[in-house]
């Protein structure tokens, strides 16, 4: 494996692990430990979970933006849905922060591709495959 397919696989890997955690603490009882100590906003939380998972798929492979953001917006909206079988509260408030989150996410990674594909040589990744 080639260190420019190496970058792309990592940047996959984490925002497979960004959803995999966000996942686990929008699923979690409110008062677990942990969970109530964070004293940041909720939308913000949401907003910057599924930011944080878009991201780096993007940001190594901009083309896969076009099912990256559907697959995050479905995983928000899932979310929502299951929360009260774990002892939470359906907001269409978060689904809308995971939804803004997730979208600003595209430019964003959009732009720091232009900036990393060339010390990463990600252009060569895209031509060997």
């Amino acid at each position: 494996m080639t260190s420019p397919q190496r970058v792309i696989l990592l940047g996959f890997l984490l925002s497979a692990l960004m959803a995999a955690l966000a996942v686990v603490l929008m699923l979690l009882p409110p008062g677990s430990p942990g969970v109530s100590s964070l004293t940041l906003n909720d939308k913000f939380m949401h907003f910057a979970a599924f930011f944080l998972i878009v991201l780096p798929a993007v940001a190594v492979r901009p083309s896969v933006w076009i099912w990256v953001l559907p697959g995050a917006i479905i995983l928000g909206g899932v979310i929502e849905l299951v929360q009260p079988y774990f002892g939470r509260g359906r907001e269409l408030g978060d689904f809308i922060a995971d939804t803004l989150g997730a979208t600003a996410a595209v430019p964003v990674g959009r732009v720091l591709h232009r900036a990393i594909s060339d010390r990463w040589q990600l252009h060569k990744a895209k031509r060997a495959q």
